[in-house]
């Protein structure tokens, strides 16, 4: 994350390759609200991060190479398999089926490798497009989320960088899931986030059909604002 956060905090330095001597005091991350005394109603959620905007006009250009009008869809299904709750919030690949079939859509996979997934998911019909490798993870990602028109994602570390850069965001939730996101599908943290939660744990299909449903939603807006924008040069000839 370094490289990206340099950005916004030119001091800030990598802890596994700095040598701070003597320590004065240590804070857990998830302590830091109580210690600076902030309040719930002053959570706010904003965005507070911004890629480098030569960054996201190269990702533009890549996503663009295609020559299509498709809606340009992030999509992460799982996460590291070595998390402790990942069987809870990763999503098996022949799940995600009501995907492909909204029309329209060009979809990314924002976690690289998954080679084997990948693979699978174009046999069952997915259009699942070629991305270059990264080559800085988190500052890459990030400029990658905001050449994309909506990111779609399990509860993994592109839900919060979406949210952090004001990338709209259907982040599709385990029935008991981490505690930030609190038991339905409201949360302060991200203006920009849409949670779409199980009913029922380990049944995925609802979740990813109401996520399909949103995606076909947001491409009839993008049709009809294209359709205003037209109408106007129209009447402007």
């Amino acid at each position: 994350m370094h490289p990206l956060i340099r950005r916004f905090v030119p001091d800030c330095v990598a802890v596994e390759a700095h040598d701070f001597g003597k320590v004065d005091y240590t804070v857990p991350m998830m302590s830091m609200p109580v210690w600076i005394g902030l309040l719930p109603h002053q959570v706010d959620g904003r965005a507070y991060l911004h890629a480098a905007p030569e960054r996201i006009d190269m990702w533009r250009r890549i996503l663009a190479a295609d020559g299509s009008n498709a809606l340009r869809v992030g999509l992460v299904w799982a996460g590291s398999p070595t998390h402790r709750r990942d069987a809870q919030r990763s999503i098996p690949v022949d799940a995600l089926a009501p995907l492909w079939r909204v029309p329209g859509v060009a979809f990314y996979p924002v976690a690289p490798g998954r080679e084997g997934d990948i693979a699978a998911m174009r046999s069952a019909g997915a259009r699942l497009s070629e991305l270059p490798e990264y080559r800085e993870h988190f500052h890459d990602s990030a400029a990658l989320v905001s050449a994309l028109d909506v990111l779609v994602t399990i509860d993994s570390s592109p839900l919060h960088l979406g949210g952090a850069v004001g990338k709209p965001v259907l982040a599709m939730i385990d029935r008991a899931s981490h505690w930030c996101w609190g038991e339905g599908e409201t949360q302060p943290w991200y203006d920009s986030v849409r949670l779409v939660r199980q009913r029922a744990p380990g049944d995925w299909a609802p979740v990813v059909e109401r996520v399909a449903a949103a995606l076909s939603g947001r491409l009839a807006g993008c049709a009809a604002t294209r359709d205003q924008q037209a109408s106007a040069l129209a009447s402007l000839g």
